[in-house]
């Protein structure tokens, strides 16, 4: 970021020299261990599972599924959201002679688009497009193009996670093969909670 006196950004042998971070803003040198397996879904990223909760039905759930699909290879947990991004005019300030309103001209609109976000909470991995609204159509698009990024069919099982908002639950969407929708009362976010799953998406 850019200092107070309104200098350049700092450089890679400023920061260096400046000494550790300070507390609170440091990254651990050694990450923390993940237990693998089913141990992983019962803590998932670290974070134990509430008793009874929402998130402690996953276990069962998934294991249901495997049940269900036996020829299926892999049964992977994923969750999906949408988050607007956009603009909104604001007012500024402006130099104006003394003694003398000043006129701005803005146009009051807003112009924003979507990031459909899917993530796997166990290892970080994530999938992202944009779209320039959410709606059933859109919705079904970005499942099918998620289903073929990460394999999945026959083969590949998908427990999807999403919130009950109406383009996930309309009778319009569309659902690939090998995609398994999971309704939560909230968005899925507390799935995310994870290093690496607060990034920004890297690739599409």
């Amino acid at each position: 970021m850019e200092r107070s006196e309104g200098g350049a950004l700092d450089s890679r042998e400023e920061r260096f020299r400046e000494g550790p971070c300070p507390k609170g803003l440091r990254v651990l040198e050694e990450g923390r261990h993940e237990p693998p397996g089913s141990e992983a879904l019962q803590c998932i990223g670290g974070f134990p599972l509430r008793k009874g909760g929402f998130q402690k039905s996953l276990v069962l759930k998934l294991e249901r599924l495997e049940e269900a699909h036996p020829e299926a290879e892999r049964v992977e947990l994923w969750a999906e959201d949408e988050t607007r991004l956009g603009l909104k005019p604001v007012s500024r300030r402006m130099w104006a002679p003394v003694g003398r309103r000043p006129a701005a001209r803005f146009k009051r609109g807003y112009e924003w688009t979507y990031l459909y976000g899917f993530v796997r909470p166990q290892s970080g991995e994530v999938f992202w497009m944009i779209l320039p609204t959410v709606n059933t159509e859109l919705f079904s698009l970005a499942l099918w193009e998620f289903a073929k990024e990460v394999g999945a069919g026959a083969d590949k099982r998908i427990f999807l996670v999403v919130d009950k908002a109406g383009w996930h639950t309309g009778g319009e969407v569309e659902i690939p093969e090998g995609i398994h929708l999971e309704f939560c009362r909230r968005a899925p976010r507390s799935l995310c909670r994870r290093r690496g799953c607060g990034r920004l998406p890297t690739r599409h």
